[in-house]
């Protein structure tokens, strides 16, 4: 089972692990539009604001990412409880 935690509801460690596993965001902190690998032509945000704008699967007590679901997911997407079946 998993929860979606919203990346504004995340503590500093968790901040920490997501920016260290989704590295391909386009963020001013990451590189972003400087490095731009993809071609991308959207507005650069500061990883802050990309924070806020996700959530995150994780594991029911919050210790780790989930390795499930190996995806971020728009932030509103957070006020449910997921399953993982």
């Amino acid at each position: 089972m998993s929860i979606l935690i919203k990346g504004a509801n995340l503590t500093p460690v968790q901040q920490r692990e997501v920016l260290a596993t989704f590295t391909m965001r386009l963020t001013t902190e990451n590189g972003y539009p400087q490095r731009n690998p993809c071609g991308a032509t959207v507005e650069a945000i500061t990883d802050q604001q990309w924070l806020e704008a996700h959530a995150f699967h994780y594991v029911n007590d919050g210790s780790r990412l989930s390795a499930t679901h190996q995806h971020c997911v728009p932030e509103y997407m957070a006020y449910y409880k997921v399953d993982i079946l």
